[in-house]
């Protein structure tokens, strides 16, 4: 396929960006999709980033200096942009965040949540079902790696455990 999957990661701690660029080029080489890989250190540069962009996933932590992640991804929801998103945190969720968070994880876009510090394979697992939502990858393009459903059982079983963890309500959603 000839489109590009274009993944970005919010995070003020350059390794965790560092890291994210490498299990993207990971992913590439597994499945021969072709990415673009961009990185923020804030909430305002990501969100200008994203939209400027027109990203497919936007991995995000919660906690950064200069506006947090769900405040900047509620944005994104809100707006014309519809990349696939998750978020990371290795800290507290204020009150307000977890009620942002809460809020969004009734919108079908919203992947999961992952625990820093957090498997490589999941950040994988959530680039998986990302671009096969976005359309770049096919289910037969996976490869290597794990089945589809297996996979996205194994996000929300993450994603169930890092709300629980963060004392987050999922509502209705099924994770």
């Amino acid at each position: 396929m000839s489109e590009k999957f274009r993944a970005l990661c919010v995070d003020d701690e350059p390794a965790v960006r560092e890291l994210f660029g490498a299990v993207v080029d990971n992913f590439q080489m597994l499945t021969g999709v072709e990415t673009e890989v961009f990185t923020a250190d804030n909430a305002v540069s990501g969100l200008n980033l994203a939209l400027r962009e027109q990203v497919d996933f936007v991995l995000s932590d919660v906690n950064m200096p200069g506006g947090s992640g769900p405040f900047m991804l509620k944005g994104l929801l809100n707006g014309a942009s519809s990349p696939e998103i998750a978020f990371m945190s290795g800290g507290d969720v204020s009150e307000e965040d977890a009620m942002i968070i809460e809020y969004m994880m009734s919108d079908p876009r919203m992947l999961g949540m992952v625990k820093k510090p957090f498997d490589l394979e999941r950040i994988r697992s959530l680039l998986v079902v990302a671009s096969i939502r976005k359309g770049v990858l096919e289910t037969g393009g996976v490869g290597q790696l794990a089945d589809i459903n297996d996979i996205s059982e194994e996000i929300a079983d993450e994603t169930s455990r890092a709300c629980q963890n963060y004392g987050i309500a999922v509502g209705g959603r099924a994770w």
